[in-house]
């Protein structure tokens, strides 16, 4: 069953369009310049989850947490921030838990300007 039209503006609705080709029709309200969208049966509708968040800060290192337990030598600890070296383990494990031993087996594959990691906000 289609869905009920609804009101939106030219440049959503050009993109429902886009998105969903003979699943969407679109038409102009003359009157306002606005759009009325029906999307038709088998279109495809993605809804995100609203979820409750009740942190104030997100992804903090955790309490206690020592990158010399994980074989990070000393030099590199007393050159970093704690931010990067949470990074590097991190990486080296998801890393190792996906099968790859050595990362230099990407550049097989890729540029080395195309692999990178972002830290920070």
């Amino acid at each position: 069953e289609d869905l009920e039209p609804f009101e939106a503006s030219k440049e959503t609705a050009e993109e429902f369009k886009r998105e969903h080709g003979d699943k969407v029709e679109i038409f102009e309200i003359p009157e306002s310049g606005e759009y009325i969208v029906r999307m038709k049966k088998g279109a495809g509708l993605w809804i995100p989850k609203a979820l409750r968040f009740d942190r104030l800060v997100a992804g903090q290192i955790p309490t206690g947490w020592d990158a010399k337990k994980y074989g990070v030598p000393e030099d590199i600890i007393d050159q970093v921030d704690p931010v990067t070296l949470f990074v590097l383990v991190s990486v080296a494990e998801a890393l190792l838990s996906s099968g790859i031993t050595d990362p230099y087996e990407f550049y097989k594959y890729v540029h080395v300007s195309e692999v990178g990691n972002c830290i920070g906000s």
